[in-house]
């Protein structure tokens, strides 16, 4: 049975004056790229289920709550001119693994996090960015304590992109940016939770390689025993993260500074990169990322 013939069949439950349209006792379903509306009361039980079954429900994207977060959405989605303020702005990116009822309750969590109002602007029902104006913001600790909370609240996976500093005129290529590049780099590591834009950008370049290219890099630099130990490529991925600091990484990796340093040493003996210089500890850096990241 076509779509055209199945239509003709609940004819009488369709509802065909607009302003009705909007009662709750409603069914809205996506046919043929259409928002289709029935009403409720002239449907069975088993063909709500029949009509459920074969189409979609629109989805539905939350409306801005306020006149900031409406200019805001038409400065970076639509074709609005300017953006809304002339200070310095921050996007911090949110995606979720499904969504949620209380969108009401998730904005709440966020305006105590950053102790503020905050704007929020949903580009989907799972994704979205909180505008953040103030410069001052709490360390990846706090935001992996709101990670846990959202879990609990919604039983949601909440991932976080932290996006950089931008001036307002030029916010909008900015959140096309770190969007772009947030999209890959979950592609990529989907377990993976807290990001930053110079984290996800690396991701972004690294996909460029095509895929029998990435492997021969690896398999130039690591051999299979390297590989395998996974103890040996945390501490230098640490070392890394704190900026070739050996006293900062040895306390964050909780081991004795002189421990630490014998495995630095070990790594630049097997592999031949010395990553107590900057031009190859960065070169590492991204050798990990093909590594970490299955790009």
């Amino acid at each position: 049975m076509n779509t055209e013939k199945l239509l003709r069949l609940f004819d009488s439950a369709i509802i065909k004056n607009s302003s009705s349209q909007a009662s709750n006792n409603t069914l809205r379903l996506m046919i043929e790229e259409k928002v289709i509306h029935f009403d409720l009361e002239l449907l069975t039980e088993k063909e709500v289920l029949l009509l459920k079954e074969l189409f979609n429900e629109p989805i539905t994207i939350p409306a801005p709550q306020s006149q900031l977060e409406e200019k805001w959405r038409n400065w970076l989605i639509h074709d609005s001119p300017s953006p809304p303020i002339k200070s310095q702005v921050r996007f911090i990116h949110f995606l979720l693994d499904k969504s949620i009822d209380d969108y009401q309750a998730f904005h709440e969590i966020w305006d105590s996090l950053l102790e503020k109002t905050t704007s929020i602007i949903w580009i989907s029902p799972t994704y979205g960015i909180v505008i953040h104006i103030d410069d001052t913001l709490d360390d990846e600790v706090e935001y992996q304590s709101l990670i846990e909370a959202m879990s609990t609240d919604f039983y949601v996976n909440l991932s976080l992109l932290m996006g950089s500093q931008t001036a307002a005129s030029n916010s909008k290529s900015q959140f096309l940016w770190e969007k772009k590049c947030f999209e890959i780099a979950k592609r990529h590591h989907q377990k993976k939770q807290y990001f930053d834009e110079h984290e996800v950008s690396a991701i972004f370049l690294l996909s460029f390689i095509p895929s029998h290219d990435r492997t021969e890099i690896i398999e130039h630099f690591f051999n299979k025993e390297l590989l395998e130990d996974q103890e040996l490529l945390k501490s230098v991925s640490v070392y890394l993260k704190n900026h070739l600091n050996l006293s900062s990484a040895a306390k964050a990796l909780h081991m004795h500074r002189n421990s630490l340093q014998y495995r630095i040493d070990k790594f630049i003996d097997k592999t031949g990169i010395d990553i107590k210089q900057f031009p190859q500890a960065a070169f590492l850096s991204s050798l990990l990322q093909l590594i970490h990241y299955k790009i």
